[in-house]
C-alpha cells in the first residue's frame, strides 16, 4: 500500500505542471493520471477500497475546512444579490440535470435521482477549486468578480452539502422506516451540533498557543468528525460538522470567546489556519 500511494502521488505532482505548461487545470493532469495507473497495468492494485476512501476523506475533509474559513456573510452583504444568485442557482441547476439524467438515463428512482444530483453538486466544487484564484493572477478586479465568487463560492458549497444531507432520507422514503427517512434531518441537526462543540473546544487558544499547534488541532477535530462520521453511514453529516467547524472556529478566535481558557482575539487565527490547510491541499491531498 505504501509503494502505490508513493507511487500514485509522484505520478501526480508530475503530470500537475505538465497539464499547467498547455494552459489546462493541473488537476486535469493529476486525474489522467490516476485514469492510467488505473488501467496501465494497474500498479496501485496494491492500494485496498479502505485505503482509497481514506485518501478520499482526507482530500475532502481538507477542502471543507477551507470552505468553512472562506465563508464571509458579511461580504456577500455587501456584495449583493448577484453573489447569492451565482450561490444557488448554478448548484440547483447542475442538481436538476443530474437528476433528469439519473431518471431519463438510468432509470433510477426519482428520490434517488435528487440525491444524486445534490452529491454531484457538492463535489463538484473540488475539481473547480482552481477558478478561485482569479484575484491573484488579476482577472476581473476591476469588475469586481473576484469579491463575488469569494462571497458566493463557499455558500454553494454549503448549501450543496446540506441538500445531499437533507435528500439523503429521501431515497428511504419507500421503505417507511422512520429512521431512514430521518437521515438526513439527523445529519444535519448532528453536523451543525458537532461542530459547534469542536468549535467550542477550540475556542480554548491556551492549550495550544502557537499557530501551527491550532492547525494541528483544527485538522484533529475535522479528521475524527469526517471518519467518525463515515464509519457511522453518516458521511455528509460529518461533512456538515467539518464546515460548522471552521465557519464557527474562526468566528470564536476572532471575538476571543472562552475565557479564561483563550489568550484572546486571534485577529490573524483563521489566515494562518488557511495557509496551512493550502499547503497540504496543494502537496498532498489534491495529488
Amino acid at each position: 500500500a505504501g509503494f502505490a500511494i508513493l507511487l500514485l502521488w509522484s505520478c501526480a505532482m508530475a503530470a500537475g505542471p505538465i497539464a499547467k505548461r498547455f494552459q489546462l487545470p493541473p488537476f486535469l493532469g493529476m486525474l489522467v493520471a490516476g485514469i492510467l495507473l488505473r488501467n496501465i497495468g494497474d500498479p496501485i492494485r496494491g492500494l485496498n477500497i479502505a485505503g482509497r476512501s481514506a485518501l478520499r476523506n482526507g482530500g475532502f475533509m481538507l477542502f471543507l475546512l477551507q470552505t468553512g474559513l472562506e465563508l464571509d456573510f458579511t461580504a456577500a452583504t455587501k456584495v449583493g444579490g448577484g453573489a447569492l444568485r451565482l450561490a444557488f442557482l448554478p448548484t440547483l441547476i447542475e442538481a436538476s440535470v443530474g437528476m433528469a439524467l439519473g431518471v431519463l438515463l438510468f432509470d433510477v428512482p426519482f428520490f434517488n435521482a435528487v440525491h444524486l444530483g445534490f452529491i454531484l453538486a457538492a463535489s463538484s466544487p473540488i475539481v473547480t477549486a482552481g477558478s478561485m484564484q482569479l484575484h491573484a493572477k488579476g482577472l476581473g478586479t476591476v469588475q469586481g468578480f473576484p469579491a463575488v465568487l469569494t462571497a458566493a463560492v463557499p455558500i454553494s458549497n454549503t448549501f450543496a452539502i446540506a441538500a445531499a444531507a437533507a435528500s439523503g432520507g429521501w431515497t428511504a422514503v419507500h421503505t417507511f422506516s422512520v429512521i431512514e427517512a430521518f437521515h438526513g434531518p439527523i445529519s444535519i441537526v448532528g453536523g451543525v451540533t458537532g461542530g459547534i462543540v469542536g468549535a467550542v473546544i477550540l475556542s480554548m487558544t491556551r492549550l495550544w498557543r502557537t499557530h501551527r499547534k491550532r492547525s494541528i488541532a483544527v485538522m484533529l477535530c475535522g479528521t475524527i468528525a469526517l471518519f467518525g462520521a463515515s464509519g457511522l453511514g453518516l458521511l455528509l453529516g460529518g461533512s456538515i460538522t467539518c464546515l460548522v467547524l471552521a465557519v464557527v472556529t474562526s468566528l470564536l478566535w476572532d471575538s476571543g470567546w472562552g475565557q479564561p481558557l483563550a489568550d484572546g482575539p486571534l485577529r490573524d487565527g483563521a489566515a494562518y489556519l488557511q495557509q496551512d490547510l493550502a499547503l497540504l491541499w496543494r502537496v498532498v491531498a489534491e495529488p
